[in-house]
């Protein structure tokens, strides 16, 4: 069949048609980029790219891609590169779902609709050059499970990797590794959201990697996995009930501090759990649960914390500390601290500092 006559008839179903869910080739794909109206591509069906295996695709421009309502793009076993950045236009969805597919371009940037999905399986989205960018709306998700074959990461940028999310936000990686070239950033603004590296590794090569999340029901989970960051990390489950869990993680935050907070300000009952942790920094180590609010719980269990500043695990009135069977070292002091209404526990610690204020 006529690749010309293909390509316009994938093009009319895209922008004129009604809303039926239609399968291109990675060829239509490409053509549509390079040849539409300032290389936009108008989405108003569910649309599956059906790739034919590892060969890559060069796309000679930039690629837009609005999607409409009832739109989603998938695409299954297929690789692009693209000469210029490439964009998700969510209106008011993005929904992009891949499987088994690469997608590389100078630069990546999926924007804030009511909603923005990425769904990575056995798959990479890389910006060679420059920023990965993702708004996610009110509710959205970035989740990636497994890379794409030969690729080290599932999401990785040469630039900044940063991610923004409002009422009910998700990023979650499984048996997967994202990268940034420089600082790593994620500001989850509403009530509810999630956090989750599971045998996973989240890298910020040239400056610092933050989690943030305010909402009540903020829930950072980690285990057997490993965060660094060239110049600090952050995680912090800032609102009422925030809770961050570390199972056989290692943070390492290059030449900055760690701070690691549960429950800031007012916010009750903010909950730290970090067992059989590794946590180096070149700066200072926070471990605060509610701590000038009430009922928080900071536990840090059969870890070893080696700090270039002081190392503070507390919460506050009411709350609940423990630290036991750990392994801390600092140039200045360590303080393992609740205040007389809460619990206090320091036990079998290994506390090298000048200063050991271990539950008094």
């Amino acid at each position: 069949m006529n690749h010309s006559f293909m390509m316009k008839g994938a093009f009319a179903l895209m922008t004129l048609g009604t809303a039926i869910a239609q399968d291109i080739t990675p060829l239509q794909f490409k053509q549509l980029c390079e040849t539409s109206p300032l290389n936009t591509i108008v989405l108003r069906a569910p649309t599956k790219i059906l790739g034919s295996g590892p060969v890559v695709t060069v796309v000679n421009t930039g690629c837009r891609v609005n999607f409409l309502t009832g739109s989603k793009l998938e695409a299954d076993q297929a690789a692009f590169s693209f000469a210029g950045p490439l964009v998700f236009q969510a209106g008011p969805t993005a929904e992009v779902n891949l499987v088994k597919t690469l997608l590389q371009a100078p630069s990546v940037q999926i924007t804030e609709g009511q909603s923005s999905i990425l769904n990575l399986t056995e798959s990479s989205v890389k910006a060679t050059s420059g920023n990965i960018t993702i708004a996610l709306g009110a509710s959205g998700q970035v989740t990636a499970s497994m890379s794409y074959a030969g690729q080290m990461t599932a999401l990785e940028s040469a630039g900044a990797i940063t991610i923004s999310g409002g009422a009910r936000s998700t990023f979650s990686l499984v048996n997967a590794s994202s990268a940034a070239g420089t600082s790593f950033g994620i500001n989850f603004t509403g009530v509810e959201a999630t956090f989750q590296l599971q045998n996973s590794t989240l890298t910020a090569a040239g400056g610092p990697l933050s989690v943030v999340a305010p909402g009540a029901r903020a829930n950072f989970d980690l285990s057997s996995a490993s965060i660094d960051a060239a110049s600090g990390v952050i995680l912090a489950a800032r609102g009422l009930e925030g809770k961050v869990i570390g199972s056989q993680v290692q943070i390492n935050a290059g030449s900055g501090s760690v701070d690691i907070l549960a429950g800031v300000g007012a916010a009750a009952k903010g909950s730290i759990s970090l067992k059989d942790a590794q946590v180096v920094a070149g700066g200072a180590v926070t471990v605060l649960a509610s701590r000038t609010a009430i009922e928080g719980e900071a536990v840090v269990e059969v870890s070893t914390i080696q700090a270039g500043g002081a190392i503070r695990i507390e919460s506050g009135n009411g709350g609940i500390t423990t630290a036991i069977n750990n392994g801390l070292t600092s140039p200045s002091s360590i303080r393992v601290f609740a205040p007389p209404s809460g619990s206090c526990v320091a036990e079998n610690n290994a506390a090298t500092a000048p200063v050991l204020l271990l539950c008094r």
